[in-house]
Formats: C-alpha cells, sequence, structure tokens
C-alpha cells in the first residue's frame, strides 16, 4: 500500500514522513499539512508556519547608530582617548576595536569605515603594520 501526495485544491494536503521511533521500518505517519493556495501550487512542501508569513509585510529595521562613519570616527576618538597609551603614544588597536565591536555592538565595516574617516580627517594616525594608533590633536600633533 503506498501513499501519495497529491493535494487537492481547496483541501489541506496529507504528507507522509517518517516518525523518528519508526527508523529502520517501513510504516509512515501521515502529517496533515498547510492548505496551499491555489496559486501556490508548486509549493505544496510549505509548512502551516511559513504559509502565514506569506501575508506579512516586511519588518523595516533601526538605524544602526554607527552606519555613518563620522559616528563611528568620533567614538573610536573618544575610546582611544580612553585608553592607556602604552609607549610613544602608542594605543593598541584591540583597545579601542573590542569596546566598539562587543560593548557598543558595531559591525566590523562600520568600525573599518570609521577608522578610515578618522585618520582622513587627522583624529588618528594607523601604524602601517596596523596593530596600534596614535591619537592626533589639532594640526595633526601628537597627543600624550
Amino acid at each position: 500500500f503506498k501513499l501519495r501526495h497529491k493535494p487537492i485544491s481547496n483541501q489541506r494536503s496529507i504528507i507522509p514522513r517518517s516518525t523518528p521511533s519508526m527508523e529502520g521500518g517501513t510504516e509512515t505517519a501521515l502529517t496533515i499539512g498547510a492548505r496551499v493556495p491555489e496559486s501556490y501550487p508548486h509549493r505544496a512542501h510549505i509548512t502551516a508556519a511559513q504559509a502565514t508569513s506569506w501575508d506579512t509585510p516586511m519588518k523595516h529595521t533601526e538605524e544602526r547608530p554607527y552606519a555613518d562613519p563620522e559616528a563611528a570616527a568620533r567614538k573610536l576618538v573618544e575610546l582611544a582617548a580612553s585608553a592607556e597609551a602604552v609607549q610613544d603614544g602608542r594605543i593598541y588597536i584591540e583597545r579601542i576595536n573590542a569596546p566598539f565591536l562587543f560593548k557598543l555592538m558595531g559591525s566590523g565595516s562600520e568600525f573599518g569605515a570609521g577608522l578610515k574617516h578618522a585618520i582622513e580627517r587627522g583624529w588618528l594616525q594607523l601604524h602601517e603594520s596596523g596593530t596600534y594608533v596614535r591619537l592626533l590633536g589639532p594640526g595633526g600633533l601628537l597627543t600624550q
């Protein structure tokens, strides 16, 4: 006796599936699936939870606080000013990277854009190795 999946329009489809307790056996259990609209006959495999999302509008996300490179750069300069410099005004990049990513929940691309913006504005100087930054004051002078 074979079960066939053949949904009839305006009725629920009966989909055969195996149950975990029947592993290795030939028995199948019947599951009543979601009613598939006539305009979507090729989507008979969609579950009831997924079928309800067809009519719901998309949610708009809130604006991220550091999506603007200017705001991210200002926050990075603030973090660099609060970090302790080790030698010659060097601030390890981890001292500003970790708080920005994990405490402030910024993204890596926002960090990169903010760092680039701060360097272009002359607020920070990035070492060529990328391991530390220096905080620059007005006119590009180093502050310690």
